[in-house]
């Protein structure tokens, strides 16, 4: 009988299976090439949670479970099983791998906070908490990079000029950083600030601000 934590790994495969297969249909059949290329940012995204999974399912060297992994396979392996939450198979868990001492437990408090609120169905809550996060980071590279406390002198400043002002001390963030962050800040101001149409973001849209903020954060701390 698989464990609960074998369960949990192998439902993640078959859900970032089905999830890239429909993002790579969605991506050859859109025309535009802005939302072209911001689908194809989620499947490098998912492919890789997808790559870590698998290397997970590895290392637990289930009995009866040989490379390469068939999916049909696995569901039915997993189908058979009794008592399978179904929580597993619908839920997300947003992680960060490595955090700075001193910042980590306020940053631990939002990432669980932020699970709760994409768990409940909180989306707007999520893409805030996300701005926030984001926040956090690059104010702590910028302490690490000029040992001066930017909140000090300019407690309101935003992202946009907070990564003016890395670029200003000769800090450049990786190829297509500042981007996520970019998006992951105008899908926040919609999100916040009064518009004369409201902007609500769906489950799919909330997922994907919250990948690209893990990724981002991931990215700035390794």
């Amino acid at each position: 009988m698989l464990m609960h934590k074998e369960k949990k790994v192998i439902a993640r495969i078959l859900d970032l299976s089905e999830r890239l297969e429909s993002l790579r249909q969605q991506s050859e059949n859109n025309p535009s090439k802005n939302k072209k290329a911001y689908l194809q940012n989620k499947v490098m995204l998912y492919s890789n949670m997808l790559e870590k999974s698998m290397q997970e399912l590895d290392s637990m060297q289930i009995t009866g479970f040989k490379k390469p992994y068939d999916l049909k396979d696995l569901k039915a392996y997993l189908q058979s099983e009794p008592l399978i939450d179904e929580k597993i198979k619908q839920n997300f868990t947003f992680n960060i791998l490595r955090l700075p001492e001193d910042i980590k437990g306020e940053m631990l408090e939002d990432i669980k906070e932020l699970n709760k609120c994409y768990s409940s169905g909180a989306y707007r809550c999520v893409v805030i908490i996300c701005g926030r996060l984001i926040e956090i980071a690059l104010h702590r590279m910028y302490y690490e990079t000029t040992g001066i406390d930017i909140l000090e002198k300019n407690p309101g400043i935003g992202l946009g000029k907070l990564i003016a002002k890395l670029s200003e001390k000769n800090v450049g963030l990786e190829p297509g950083l500042s981007q996520q962050i970019h998006l992951v800040n105008q899908v926040r101001i919609f999100s916040v600030h009064k518009k004369q149409k409201p902007f609500y973001p769906t489950k799919e849209q909330a997922e994907a601000i919250a990948l690209f903020t893990v990724d981002a954060i991931n990215k700035i701390f390794r």
